[in-house]
């Protein structure tokens, strides 16, 4: 059996409790009066001269707040009016002085702080603790710690790093039960370390969603739950590591920006999830990959993490990776034998942090008073003056015919005074932006990942950070050269489908490897298919049924070509075989994409969140489980012709009868994610389709037709009827009954994705045209789709750095169309033309014939979309990037700018379609096609940015083009700001393309 960990989510009727309590050791007092039911405590938002204090109350009614560097409390008074429907209070005390304790009194509840200390610092001292959920009895036993702690020594009263899992879900109840507790008189400790010090947390993955973690921890987050500020000498990096940080994703962009940009001697980096820790959950191996590197590059000397509920520390590559997950969770036993391991103890703890100079002393305490140990981190960063770097290769061509080809690099550098720099010491990393083709080696060794289909150039280059800032090599080209001849074999099939006596006839091109065509009457060719024992093909290409299956079943078909002695493996095609095989049908499948998409819970309500497998359905209880398949490129319309949810065995040993199971979907054309997340309360459809009587499942990793569902076609059918239904809607189901097959989920699958639970659909599109389509033809469904929704927009001009405004026309006003979308109102004034022009020209969709959604944030895919048919853009299709399969409906597009050099990908030739778009992202991709079509000349300068205050948010890739589109009057900021890590609106990014629209019809381009 798996591990799991259970988070109960039950409701708690809040309480006003009226009780007057005096701590001896503290300085919290209670009115018999007070209406506060949470708080008060503390928010730090990056400001030595600030603090800002919180509280709710039972009641819609101001508080008077007092504050001063005593109890007299003669700085200031002030009446907080309430904000939210919760009754939230909150004040920003500003111009304080820097390292001052500060005393404050709202409602009869009394607190104090000390502010940060002075910028040029050089020592602080701050505590640390996380995975404090649960357990409120333990965690009082931690904070009763940390208040021993500053009230032996006063320069601990800073600040508290909770490295996530404050609560068990992200829901009132379990913070109010597990972390504001009102009943102060049962953890005193845990109240009056609240009001006396503010916590600074990452987001777990306990806090789900994150939308009560925000509501009451307000930081100024850069986007998703990242974000960094300095205290004293120390900049700390706060990740979410529950949003994307691969390369070329916002934060990890933003990481190396802020890690870059810091002027503090001392860094740390703060998660929730461990890159080296000592069980039981696994290693982080994204972490280990992804972002080890750049605290290499840039001098980190600790990174600080929870979800391991124990204390462990490892040391790789001179840096410590600190587990600090003993805040009052349930403790987790430890393996000192896992990777990199030092010291490894499984109790509550509290970590004390003391900076002095280029030294940190870290001691982690048990709760009884004696130490786990105590290290000493010294400050090893590098100092170099770089002013230049220089690259240069040994040769300029990677032979893929010889496994050993590769090429070396080397790097010189001169300081400001043009001498010689030794760059011995210092921390390089090697770039190129053709990840998915080439590897470098640390020591600049180049060699090749993935062969080309065709000769191709890459380009790579170097970093490294000197100590004060980021320093770039010129950029080196690689070619990349297949041998002669064969390169590429292209099958298609004339038919999509077939049952009876029909036959398909399989046809073959080819190119060599400059990508000219090639004849193929010489070629030798042998065809394989995923299911030998249903079709036949002869020699000649012409495919027949042998043996009809009974399910409605998708048949690839490849083909191996022979060319001069070269042998290369063509693209499969699908054949739908089978009794719903009509000659239009096409298949879908859509695995399960997030840890909260399939969820267990037991009969007493206990939700199983993150779970290594899923129990269908009986475990300790007769559960229901949810299953949500998001982002289903089913157009509305559809006729459903057979559906089913394909599974793969996880514990053969595992099998319960009577197996009895009913499936429903959930009622709604959209599921949702819910807070808190719950699978009982979501309403099911009134039909359900009975799953009983399989056979065991005795094979691990087996996932063949024993398990998959019956039909769901008819379920399927019903949400797709309903009139909120658009392609890109997310499909639940809910099973219910008894018996047990145990079946891998989404967490246990961890990188072997063909064991997540998928959906199979087969379907035939409407007759008519999907309304929203821009009028036009969308050449098989690969032009025209729709914008899948997003977590929401304001509906607000945009004030926040993306605003763009049109040009003059100079040509003269252009005609502008009725708006045919209804939502598009008077909030939307400000794009309302650009849309209603842009929809007329069909550059881009609604959401529907009457929606538009214009507050909604637009994907990747749908940017590049509205791109694409915008400046007109065509180009021989020939391959595309791994993550967009031949039936999306962004398939061409995506593959015309890949061909063109437009977009390069994410990293491992993927695109990340269904990914929401930075805005420095579309920038960036605005620019290339700008410089591939010639269309419009882009220049920029340094100078263009000086305005903006967020300059420093701009990922180096992405500098260059901001300043082009700034200069060129495409993009004007708003407020002094390009907020370039945040994510466009639809209205937003119409209003972008509607500006350049008319700077190419003013200038002819079009």
């Amino acid at each position: 059996m798996k591990v799991k960990l259970k988070a109960k989510w039950k409701g708690l009727t809040l309480a006003v409790f009226v009780c007057t309590i005096l701590f001896s050791i503290g300085i919290l007092n209670v009115s018999a009066e007070s209406t506060i039911i949470k708080g008060p405590y503390l928010l730090y938002t990056g400001s030595n001269s600030a603090m800002s204090v919180l509280w709710q109350t039972s009641d819609n009614q101001p508080n008077t707040i007092k504050w001063g560097t005593d109890t007299n409390y003669s700085l200031g008074e002030k009446s907080v009016e309430t904000y939210g429907s919760d009754n939230q209070h909150k004040i920003d005390l500003t111009d304080l002085q820097p390292a001052t304790k500060y005393y404050y009194e709202v409602d009869g509840q009394a607190g104090s702080f000390v502010t940060a200390p002075a910028a040029d610092a050089t020592s602080v001292k701050f505590l640390s603790y996380g995975d404090s959920r649960t357990q409120p009895a333990y965690q009082e036993k931690v904070a009763a710690l940390a208040r021993e702690a500053y009230n032996a020594d006063p320069s601990y009263q800073t600040l508290l790093l909770n490295s996530g899992d404050i609560a068990s879900s992200d829901s009132e109840s379990n913070w109010t039960a597990q972390y504001f507790m009102n009943d102060k008189t049962a953890y005193p400790a845990l109240s009056a370390l609240q009001a006396e010090v503010p916590m600074m947390g990452a987001r777990g993955n306990h806090e789900g969603v994150g939308s009560v973690y925000e509501k009451y921890f307000p930081y100024p987050y850069v986007n998703d739950f990242y974000w960094s500020f300095d205290y004293g000498p120390v900049h700390i990096s706060v990740m979410d590591e529950y949003a994307d940080f691969k390369p070329g994703s916002a934060q990890y962009n933003w990481l190396i920006n802020d890690l870059s940009t810091t002027t503090k001697p001392w860094k740390i980096v703060m998660g929730h999830q461990p890159a080296w820790g000592a069980g039981t959950h696994e290693n982080n191996t994204d972490l280990q990959k992804y972002i080890h590197p750049i605290l290499q590059q840039f001098g980190v000397p600790l990174y600080l993490n929870g979800h391991n509920h124990n204390y462990a520390r490892a040391e790789v590559d001179g840096i410590e990776y600190l587990t600090s997950g003993g805040g009052g969770a349930p403790t987790y036993q430890v393996d000192p034998t896992w990777p990199n391991i030092v010291k490894a103890d499984a109790s509550y703890f509290l970590t004390e942090f003391d900076v002095k100079g280029d030294t940190m002393k870290v001691t982690s305490r048990r709760i009884d008073g004696t130490d786990i140990e105590t290290i000493t981190v010294k400050n090893t960063q590098t100092q170099l003056d770089i002013s230049k770097l220089t690259m240069t290769p040994d040769k300029d061509t990677l032979q893929t015919a010889s496994p050993e080809s590769s090429i070396k690099l080397g790097l010189a550098a001169v300081d400001s005074k043009n001498a010689n720099v030794d760059l011995a010491g210092a921390v390089v990393r090697y770039y190129t932006d053709k990840p998915d083709r080439l590897t470098i080696a640390g020591d600049g060794t180049v060699s090749l990942k993935n062969k080309p289909v065709f000769n191709e150039s890459a380009q790579v280059w170097a970093e490294i950070y000197d100590g004060s800032k980021l320093v770039t090599s010129n950029k080196v080209t690689i070619k990349i050269e297949n041998p002669d001849g064969l390169a590429e074999s292209t099958l298609t099939s004339d038919r999509g489908s077939l049952s009876g006596d029909a036959k398909a006839k399989l046809s073959l091109s080819a190119k060599d490897n400059v990508g000219a065509a090639m004849d193929l009457s010489s070629a030798t060719v042998s065809y394989k298919t995923s299911l030998e024992n249903i079709l036949s093909i002869s020699a000649d290409g012409t495919v027949t049924v042998k043996n009809a299956p009974v399910r409605t079943t998708a048949v690839t078909i490849q083909a191996a070509v022979t060319v001069g002695g070269i042998t290369v493996d063509s693209n499969t095609v699908s054949i739908i075989v089978g009794p719903s095989a009509g000659e239009d049908a096409q298949v879908l499948v859509a695995p399960i994409k997030g840890q909260y998409d399939d969820t267990e819970e037991g009969a007493d309500g206990t939700l199983d969140l993150e779970s290594s497998d899923l129990e269908i359905v009986t475990e300790d209880s007769n559960q229901q489980i949810l299953l949500r398949f998001a982002e289903l490129a089913i157009p509305k319309g559809a006729k459903i012709l057979d559906a089913y949810i394909q599974f793969s065995v996880d514990e053969p040993d595992n099998n319960v009868d009577p197996f009895d199971v009913n499936i429903y979907a959930e009622d709604v054309a959209n599921s949702q994610l819910q807070d808190p997340p719950n699978v009982s309360s979501r309403v099911k459809t009134k039909d359900s389709v009975n799953w009983k009587d399989i056979p065991k499942w005795t094979v691990e990793h087996e996932a063949g037709p024993d398990q998959q569902t019956p039909n769901v076609a008819s379920l399927v059918q019903d949400i797709v009827n309903k009139d909120e239904w658009v392609e890109g809607n997310t499909l639940g189901f809910i099973l219910t009954g008894q018996g047990t097959r145990t079946a891998e989920s989404f967490e246990g699958a961890g990188t072997h994705a063909e064991q997540i639970p998928q959906l199979h659909v087969i379907y035939q599109k409407a007759d008519t045209t999907n309304p929203g389509n821009g009028g036009g033809d969308n050449g098989g469904g690969n032009g025209g789709g729709t914008t899948p929704p997003g977590n929401g927009g304001g509906t607000t001009p945009p004030d926040n750095g993306s605003g763009t405004t049109p040009p003059g026309n100079g040509g003269g006003t252009p005609v502008i169309p009725a708006n045919p979308f209804k939502d598009v109102d008077s909030h939307y004034d400000w794009a309302k033309d650009a849309i209603a022009v842009l929809a007329d020209k069909g550059i881009i969709n609604g959401t529907s014939a009457t929606a538009f959604e214009p507050g909604k944030q637009i994907t990747r895919a749908d940017f590049m979309e509205m791109l694409v048919r915008m400046l007109d853009l065509k180009a021989d299709v020939t391959s595309n990037f791994s993550d967009v399969k031949a039936n999306d409906y962004y398939y061409k597009a995506l593959g015309i700018v890949k061909a063109l050099g437009i977009a390069n990908g994410t990293g491992d030739n993927k695109f990340n379609p269904r990914e929401f778009i930075s805005r420095q992202d579309m920038m960036v991709l605005m620019s290339r096609a700008m410089d591939v079509t010639g269309k419009l000349d882009l220049s920029g300068t340094t100078a263009d940015l000086k305005g903006f205050k967020d300059t420093a948010k701009v990922a180096p890739y992405a500098v260059k083009a901001v300043e082009e589109l700034v200069n060129a009057g495409i993009v004007k900021g708003s407020s002094s700001l390009l907020n370039p890590t945040g994510q466009a609106t639809r209205a937003e990014t119409a209003q972008m393309i509607y500006t350049l629209y008319l700077m190419l019809q003013e200038k002819g381009s079009l």
